[in-house]
């Protein structure tokens, strides 16, 4: 009767952990048509965004990428620039602050919020491929920060 306990229990725990596991790759498949950002909502939202931005006419742009999960979203735009740090960060802070965006110090890089999204600008020396990267980013409350993808 002892043994037969024993090899119930481990059998129990055994198919405790396969419905645990079984439960979790479901939520991973289904987790994003739960969220604000099912169907890429929000991924299309900043591509929009972006597309509104105002950019240096100096700027040549080299590259874009995009991103969509159930948490955050970005879209991120790369240029070639003539411009230095200072006039670029000036352009941005004149731009957005004049449409509403509230820049966020500490960051490092130019940052402005406006309620869960952030726009970021990034400058670095050439010769990179590109030295202004220009990205726009949805989080949900409690998730992770984004950053940059570098290239």
């Amino acid at each position: 009767m002892e043994i037969k306990h024993i090899v119930l229990r481990r059998k129990l725990r055994i198919l405790v952990s396969v419905l645990f596991v079984a439960g979790f790759i479901i939520s991973v498949f289904y987790v994003k048509d739960l969220s604000p950002n099912s169907d890429d909502r929000k991924l299309r939202e900043l591509q929009g965004l972006v597309l509104s931005l105002p950019t240096p006419s100096s700027f040549i742009k080299i590259d874009e990428t995009a991103s969509s999960r159930h948490m955050d979203a970005g879209v991120y735009l790369y240029y070639l620039s003539n411009e230095s740090k200072e006039s670029v960060w000036e352009f941005y802070r004149n731009a957005l602050s004049a449409k509403g965006w509230r820049e966020r110090a500490g960051s490092g890089d130019l940052s402005f919020t406006r309620l869960d999204t952030t726009i970021s600008v990034q400058y670095r020396a050439p010769p990179a491929g590109w030295n202004v990267a220009v990205s726009a980013v949805w989080q949900s409350p409690g998730s992770f920060a984004v950053t940059v993808p570098e290239r």
